[in-house]
């Protein structure tokens, strides 16, 4: 159950799924190319992708609900490559990615929501996603489904 991955096509009362994984195009639409890291992101639903406003290199996207388990992923040349950033967190469905305002040095925080059997899970990174600290929330709730970050 939860949501399939890839896009889901209803015809004469069939669900028919496809999961495409991650389609970039660099001529507006034009032409795709399919950006899979060794078919890593295959089976899953790709949650959540962001752009980081002052370098457009660094992409971040989240992965969940699907055949595996969830990952946040960071690509530092425009998505060409992706690598996970949150090996060692224990979120099975990464539903989130939020950005804080920016502070006097140009920086900004980046946020990742996460979800699991235990409950939800807030991550914080203040180098443009590279390395992460998860959050103590004010409350723990294990029947808790959904988190979310403004």
């Amino acid at each position: 159950s939860g949501n399939p991955p890839g896009l889901s096509v209803d015809r004469d009362g069939t669900r028919i799924n496809f999961g495409f994984g991650l389609m970039k195009s660099i001529d507006g639409g034009a032409t795709w190319t399919n950006v899979n890291p060794g078919g890593a992101f295959t089976g899953l639903a790709i949650n959540s992708i962001l752009i980081y406003p002052e370098d457009p290199n660094v992409m971040l996207l989240t992965t969940g609900r699907g055949t595996g388990t969830g990952q946040v992923w960071r690509s530092t040349d425009a998505g060409d490559t992706w690598s996970p950033v949150l090996t060692g967190a224990v979120a099975t469905d990464w539903c989130g990615l939020a950005f804080s305002a920016t502070f006097g040095n140009g920086e900004r925080f980046l946020y990742a929501v996460g979800e699991s059997g235990s409950g939800g899970q807030v991550w914080r990174s203040g180098d443009r996603g590279g390395n992460w600290q998860q959050l103590t929330l004010p409350f723990i709730n294990p029947n808790q489904n959904s988190l979310d970050i403004a």
